[in-house]
This record gives C-alpha cells, sequence and structure tokens, in this order.
C-alpha cells in the first residue's frame, strides 16, 4: 500500500499541470456545495429562529381539514378554507399543559382581515368592492392573531412593545408594527396613533363582518429573521367576530309545536298564499304589529353570539426544542386514543407557506448540486482521458513489467482519491474564508424575497461540520466515479505498446 501511494504521489506531481486542472475543478465544487449549503443553513435557521421565537413556538395543536393547517390559514385544492375549530380545547389543554417537558402552552386563533377606509365602509357592508379597496396596498389586508391574554407571553417572552400597552383581559385592540402603521398611514391618508380606531373586514366564508377597533400598541421583534410585515395581534373575541366563530354552531334547536306544524304542512300554496291574513295585535285596531311581526327573536340572538370557548390552536414550548418529536408523537397518540379530531405537528407545520420556502429552496440546491456533479464528472472524464493517452508508455511499461490489470485500476484509484481528498480540503478552507468575508461585509437584504431567502435582513451563511462531511464525501465520490471511463482506457494498453511508442 505504501508503495502503491508513492507511485500515485510521483505520477501526479509529475503529471502536475492535469493534476492542478482536475483539482481546481474539485475545490471550485467543494467552495459551491459548502457555500450553497450554508446559505440554505443561514435561512432555515434564521427563519425557524424567528418563527418559533415569535409566532409559532415549537409545537401546534390543530382541528383536522381538508388540506395542512398553519396559523395563517388552510392550504387546500380550492385556495384557503376555513380554519376548523379546536375540539375538546379545555381537555387537550389540561393534558398537554401537564406532559413532561412543556414549559408553557396558550390558545390561538387567526383569520384575514382587510383595512376599510371610511367612505368604503358602507359598500362593504353591501360586498362590493371600490377602485380604492383594489389598489393592491399590501398593508390593507391583515393576518389577525387572537391571543390568550393570561398565557401569550409566557409562550412568547421576547413579544415586546415600542409603544402602549398589551392586552388585559376583556380589552378590545389592535397591536400593529411599525412599517404596518407607516403602510396604513399611506393608505388610509392620516396619521395613526395609539387610541385612533381602524375600520376592518373580515375576510371569512361566513359572510361579511366589520368591527371597528382601537390602536393600543405598536410592537417590534427582538429575534432577528423573517417576519411577514401584515402580521397584528388582535383580542380574541374581534379575531372570533371577524372569522365568524358564533356559538349558534354548539346549540341544539328545539323548535315548538306550531313552529314544526308550519315545516310539516302539505299544502304549500295556501302558505303563501296572496291571502290578506295578517300577523296582528290582540287590539281591535286590526294593525300589524311590527315589533312582534318576526315574533321571539332570542334564538337568533343567541345563534349569532360569539363562542367565547372557540379557538383554532394550542401552541406549545418546550424546555429543549430536540425533544418537540418525541411531545409530538405523543401529543398524536393520544389524541388517537381518545378519538379527538385534533393533530400535532412541529413548527414548519405551524409556519405553512413560509417554512415551505426552505424546503423549495432546498430542493432547488440539491438539483443544482446534481447538475454541478455531472458538469463536473463529466470534465474530469475528459481530462483523465487525456491524460491516459498521454501516459500511454508509462502503463504499458507497467504491465510489460508484469503489473496487473488489477493494480492500475488501484493506482488510478489512488491517484483520484488523494486529489479528491487534497484539492477537497483546500476548498473547505477557501469555503470557510470566503464565509468569513461574506458575514463581514454585513450583506442586507434589498427586498422581501432576499430577506426570505437570507432568512433575515442580513445574509448571514452557517457552514456546520455536517456541511462539510457531505460537501467532502460528493466531491470524493464525484472524483471515484469520473475516473471509472478512464481507467477502463487504460486497461486496454498492451504491453507491447511500451516497446511499440517512443
Amino acid at each position: 500500500m505504501r508503495g502503491l501511494l508513492r507511485i500515485a504521489f510521483r505520477n501526479l506531481f509529475e503529471h502536475r499541470a492535469k493534476s492542478i486542472i482536475i483539482g481546481i475543478l474539485l475545490s471550485l465544487g467543494v467552495v459551491i456545495l459548502v457555500l450553497g449549503s450554508a446559505v440554505h443553513n443561514g435561512m432555515a435557521n434564521g427563519i425557524e429562529r424567528s418563527f418559533t421565537k415569535n409566532y409559532t413556538a415549537d409545537i401546534i395543536i390543530t382541528g383536522i381539514a381538508e388540506g395542512p393547517v398553519s396559523l395563517f390559514g388552510v392550504a387546500s385544492a380550492g385556495g384557503l378554507a376555513k380554519t376548523p375549530t379546536l375540539p375538546e380545547y379545555e381537555k387537550i389543554l389540561t393534558y398537554a399543559s401537564s406532559m413532561k417537558h412543556v414549559a408553557a402552552v396558550t390558545g390561538m386563533a387567526s383569520t384575514f382581515g382587510i383595512a376599510q377606509k371610511e367612505e368604503q365602509t358602507a359598500n362593504a357592508e353591501n360586498q362590493e368592492q371600490t377602485d380604492d379597496t383594489m389598489e393592491g396596498n399590501p398593508f390593507q389586508i391583515f393576518y389577525l392573531f387572537g391571543v390568550d391574554t393570561l398565557q401569550y407571553r409566557n409562550v412568547f417572552p421576547d413579544f415586546s412593545l415600542r409603544e402602549g400597552n398589551f392586552f388585559e383581559p376583556g380589552m378590545r385592540g389592535i397591536i400593529l408594527n411599525a412599517k404596518q402603521k407607516e403602510g396604513l398611514e399611506k393608505y388610509l391618508k392620516k396619521s395613526l396613533a395609539i387610541g385612533n380606531e381602524l375600520v376592518i373586514q373580515g375576510a371569512s366564508s361566513g359572510g361579511v363582518k366589520i368591527v371597528r377597533i382601537p390602536i393600543i400598541g405598536i410592537y417590534e421583534i427582538k429575534a432577528e429573521g423573517y417576519t411577514p410585515d401584515q402580521l397584528a395581534y388582535c383580542d380574541i373575541d374581534t379575531v372570533r367576530i371577524l372569522d365568524n366563530m358564533t356559538i349558534g354552531a354548539n346549540i341544539e334547536v328545539q323548535l315548538s309545536s306550531e313552529q314544526k306544524a308550519i315545516f310539516e304542512t302539505t299544502n304549500y300554496d295556501d302558505l303563501f298564499s296572496d291571502s290578506n291574513t295578517f300577523i296582528t295585535t290582540n287590539s281591535n285596531t286590526g294593525s300589524v304589529d311590527y315589533e312582534n311581526i318576526l315574533g321571539d327573536t332570542s334564538l337568533r340572538e343567541e345563534l349569532n353570539k360569539v363562542d367565547t370557548g372557540a379557538w383554532h390552536f394550542i401552541l406549545i414550548r418546550t424546555d429543549k426544542p430536540d425533544v418537540a418529536p418525541a411531545v409530538i408523537k405523543e401529543l398524536n397518540t393520544f389524541f388517537k386514543d381518545n378519538n379527538i379530531a385534533a393533530q400535532a405537528g412541529d413548527w414548519k407545520a405551524a409556519a405553512g407557506e413560509f417554512a415551505q420556502s426552505v424546503d423549495i429552496f432546498g430542493t432547488v440546491l440539491f438539483v443544482g448540486i446534481i447538475i454541478l456533479a455531472f458538469v463536473v464528472v463529466v470534465i474530469i472524464m475528459n481530462t483523465l482521458v487525456v491524460s491516459v493517452i498521454e501516459r500511454t508508455t508509462e502503463i504499458g511499461t507497467i504491465r510489460a513489467l508484469g503489473a496487473s490489470r488489477s493494480f492500475v485500476r488501484r493506482l488510478f484509484f489512488t491517484e483520484t482519491l488523494l486529489l479528491s481528498l487534497i484539492f477537497g480540503s483546500i476548498g473547505i478552507v477557501l469555503s470557510y474564508i470566503v464565509n468569513t468575508i461574506i458575514r463581514s461585509l454585513n450583506i442586507k437584504a434589498g427586498n422581501r424575497i432576499l430577506e426570505l431567502l437570507f432568512g433575515g435582513p442580513v445574509l448571514s451563511p452557517i457552514i456546520t461540520g455536517g456541511t462539510v462531511a457531505t460537501a467532502l464525501i460528493i466531491i470524493v465520490l464525484v472524483g471515484i466515479v469520473a475516473h471509472f471511463y478512464p481507467v477502463s482506457v487504460a486497461l486496454r494498453i498492451e504491453p507491447i505498446r511500451a516497446i511499440q511508442t517512443d
């Protein structure tokens, strides 16, 4: 083995021009692999840090829907569907709170809202849209998070206010971020301050709901990372109103015998005839009793009451992030054993489309690696073939002196392995140097797409041990694959060629 290594080193040095060309390609491949993975790591780390610290915590519990349920809605084939109300909320909350490794829990609900100008309110109630409503101002649309006023800040201790106050029990209001406030001021064409009211139209499937809600605070995010500008925090009852979370769905309606008789009638012509029969008072005047013509409206009012026990989610903060998968598994087992239509998921499930961007970038990176590997294999293969042709005399002489085909095969394998390891290591060192330079340049994201790609406002690639090991393994495999064809060419050379070639 030692003799084989000595011969391999000698051959690489004697053919150093070809060795350097191949080595540069291998080093460049490692740099691209490591830095690409580092950008992906920085993106994933930034988004995970931002969302788990500020929005999703470590675990989310939701109801069951036709599509994936996230804090930002239900992704279904027909678009966003209504987010399901969490069944047996108190039972789930009690169990989750008692679990090992669970540090804090909180309930939450979410919906979409659209900011309205005063002159648009009447049109919105008639489900009409004006040109101003269709302006496309991104700050006109809200992701509204309805929070548990008592528990929310236990799960999200990094939540802080720049101005105003957090919700007190029973308090109605909305908390905006600074960028959102500026955008709304441009859209509404007026200044906004703590105490001013916003008119918000609900964008749920339950019909048009419009509320006036005071601004009670301006929040800021401590942790750096991508943040959706349209996110605002509301009191839970306002979100329930906008999302049409009424108590009516939980009420069993009891009809009187007279009411049942109306539905059981078989003579619908008489029921809707043109007779002059009126519902009147007991007085002799025969005038119409307008106050009671609709009968007792208490049931209708009860059906329209907000369901104060309705929540969309339970968010859980664990004492250690790495225990989240085990807690999720235990929760899903509990739901199955107790026949509860609920499910637990990780922060990616809670973040929805925002977390999907990490997976999409990872897929693009993987495809890029495949293309890069193919190109490098072809170039190295061609370079090695040329090298083999130039070494015809050497290979023929070795064979003439008694070297077997397996020896030639091991020789080329050793040379390729040495090239891959040496120049792969050089590529790793260069990657660390380039990564340090990139981080020191403090490259800022110029738009929201780059901010999502960077995982925050600044490009912060992260090189890990796993990234380095993976890149080195890939580049060694690429080198090994590239050497197979040149070896097959070398093995076709007969010893007699050593005599025939000068």
